[in-house]
């Protein structure tokens, strides 16, 4: 297991604070918002601009 896998809870309780099930999962909701905004969203449009590039050169 890598140490970015451990759960909220786990580090909650090393430092001794406590954590409600529904504040652990709104966390995990916003790093998978986080993951798609910067990872995803320029790939995304690097793959549109590749492919419109493609397309005007292939009618050039």
């Amino acid at each position: 297991m890598d140490r970015n896998d451990v759960p909220l809870e786990e580090v909650a309780k090393l430092y001794g604070v406590v954590v409600h099930p529904e504040e652990a999962r709104r966390f995990y909701r916003r790093q998978a918002w986080l993951l798609i905004a910067v990872v995803w969203v320029p790939v995304l449009l690097f793959l549109m601009l590749t492919g419109f590039i493609l397309i005007v050169q292939a009618f050039a």
